[in-house]
């Protein structure tokens, strides 16, 4: 009885030593010479200059979620259209009706999203930024791209 996982205890003993048995083997054949630009940061071969951290715009991830929202949709449609042909015919749950019914609600509430993201003005690539209640030597501190009036 106590045999009957032999098998199983030798593949995983195996397996166990092939993994940690090529990893000592690769330790032990390579090249220990220390290179200062093995350890330097590698984007595309170019040099890093400056910081890594970079303001990007809201604008980017607002499209990114609209277009996200909208793929879903197409994901959660498409099966649905598939077997809407025998649904109709009755061979579904709910009636026949059902699936163009919920189709419809679906679609219904992604519409509004898209109007109020449009109404929001979230798909002008270029828009105005809200006047600032910021007056005399405080708004003159601000950069230039976030004065009244500016465009980004």
């Amino acid at each position: 009885m106590t045999l009957s996982f032999a098998p199983v205890l030798t593949v995983a003993i195996v397996g166990a030593l092939f993994i940690f048995g090529t990893f000592l083997f690769s330790w032990l054949i390579r090249p220990n010479v220390y290179d200062p630009n093995k350890s330097d940061i590698y984007e595309c071969g170019e040099r890093p200059i400056g910081s890594g951290w970079a303001n990007t715009n809201i604008r980017f991830y607002v499209i990114a979620l609209i277009f996200l929202i909208f793929e879903v949709e197409v994901a959660l449609t498409f099966p649905v259209a598939a077997v809407y042909k025998k649904w109709m015919m009755g061979q579904g749950a709910g009636g026949p009706f059902t699936a163009l019914v919920a189709i419809l609600i679906f679609a219904g509430t992604l519409f509004v999203g898209i109007i109020y993201s449009w109404g929001k003005g979230d798909f002008e690539w270029v828009k105005e930024i809200a006047d600032t209640k910021m007056t005399g030597e405080d708004a003159n501190a601000l950069p230039i791209n976030l004065r009244k009036g500016s465009r980004i």
